[in-house]
């Protein structure tokens, strides 16, 4: 009777599968890969788009096609890479040695600050800086005598012709609210008593800086008052009114380190000398009252003014006070600082844009100084090309950081020409 075999039968072979660990770390290298040439491919769809443009729309189209891509292309990838079984080491290190050396290129920045500046050069502490700096920053930007500042300002007509009736209209007005600026007239004698007046606002990107209401109302008020003295002839107490303000509006100008002071300055001697110019108009002024206009008056900054200006901007960038570093911001997760240490690694480079902003502003600085426009410096960063995809965040902040230079060098050429103006009046006189 036949029975069955008792024999043993062979043990089949077990697949070999590599251990979980390895699969796991496969598996993270592949998604890091994958996320590394997303990265890759967002840059360069930016280079070719380039959004930068100033068109609202382009910029829209463009930011939503950066989007899908960073977002889509990882995901293709990985389904392919499962599909294709294209996930062994040996494809994982050939696409690493792919992308490492583009990674090396974003990284490599420049080796030094081509343009160091610091803010001591700029405007260096004096004897007796400290005090009438002090003195200065009394009406600073939120400070308690800026806050509790609360007379109105007069809406000066610009047009010539219209300045005396709007004077002769709020003759009242004009003196009472000369009278409320006692304190802010007092003010402006203490800073007159000064040599100079100092600057120490630090070299940062917000420092502080003198409120502008204060002066510009005093201003305002002083061409309106000049105005009605000049009327009734009384052409040396209608300068005297103004010497104040031309003496402190050079002072703060000349050693500014910040253009929001640079600014004050010369706005308010702007409106001082269009007062000036109407009183030498209407009324005859003393020899002697004329003599110490001339010294109120300073000198003639023309294109080292202009020049100046634009420097201004260009220190926080040269003394590194203006940080493009987010992985040292302790509001950032200390968990997360090593991924953002890394996307600063490979997407800006400070020495390098700080070595274009300095090529961009020594540029506006010439046009500046030739009176000619600043948009094509502007426009020239806005320019891209496929090979441009390094460095897109320091771009990206220059483009934003960089102020508007050309209404604030417009109104400093206007300044100067009325100062012109002055001086060839009293050379007739």
């Amino acid at each position: 009777m036949p029975t069955l075999s008792t024999a043993p039968t062979p043990a089949m072979t077990p697949i070999d599968t590599p251990p979980l660990l390895l699969r796991i770390l496969r598996t993270v290298v592949l998604f890091a890969l994958c996320a590394v040439i997303s990265l890759l491919a967002v840059l360069v769809t930016a280079a070719l788009l380039n959004p930068f443009f100033e068109d609202v729309e382009h910029v829209r189209l463009v930011a939503k096609i950066m989007l899908l891509v960073g977002l889509g292309l990882p995901g293709l990838l990985l389904w392919l890479a499962y599909r294709l079984r294209l996930r062994s080491w040996w494809w994982l290190a050939g696409g690493w040695l792919a992308v490492i050396p583009v990674l090396a290129y974003l990284a490599v920045d420049d080796p030094a600050i081509r343009r160091p500046m610091s803010v001591e050069e700029m405007s260096p502490a004096f004897p007796g800086a400290e005090q009438s700096y002090a003195v200065l920053m009394r009406y600073a930007k939120d400070s308690p005598a800026t806050r509790a500042f609360k007379v109105g300002s007069f809406g000066v007509p610009d047009e010539a012709g219209r300045l005396v009736p709007y004077a002769l209209k709020h003759k009242e007005r004009i003196e009472t609210t000369w009278d409320q600026l006692a304190p802010v007239r007092q003010w402006y004698d203490e800073l007159s008593a000064f040599d100079r007046i100092g600057d120490l606002a630090p070299a940062t990107e917000k420092p502080p800086v003198p409120a502008y209401a204060p002066h510009l109302v005093l201003a305002r008020t002083a061409l309106l008052r000049a105005t009605l003295l000049a009327l009734d002839g009384r052409g040396d107490e209608a300068i005297a009114t103004l010497l104040p303000m031309l003496d402190v509006s050079w002072k703060m100008q000349v050693n500014a380190r910040t253009i929001e002071r640079a600014q004050i300055g010369f706005t308010a001697r702007r409106i001082a000398l269009r007062a000036v110019v109407n009183t030498l108009h209407h009324t005859p002024v003393s020899p002697a009252m004329r003599a110490r206009l001339e010294v109120a008056l300073g000198p003639v900054s023309e294109e080292a003014g202009a020049r100046r200006l634009v420097a201004i901007k260009y220190i926080p960038w040269a003394s590194g006070s203006i940080t493009l570093k987010g992985s040292s911001d302790p509001s950032v997760n200390a968990a997360v600082r090593p991924l953002v240490w890394l996307l600063d690694l490979l997407l800006i480079n400070r020495n390098r844009t700080v070595n274009e902003v300095g090529d961009v502003l020594a540029e506006l600085q010439d046009l500046a100084a030739r009176r000619q426009t600043m948009s094509p410096a502007r426009q020239a960063l806005l320019g891209t090309g496929p090979l441009q995809i390094k460095n897109p965040v320091g771009r990206f902040a220059i483009l934003n950081i960089l102020p508007a230079f050309q209404p604030v060098v417009d109104g400093y050429w206007a300044t100067e020409d009325r100062l012109a103006a002055v001086r060839a009046r009293l050379a007739q006189l």
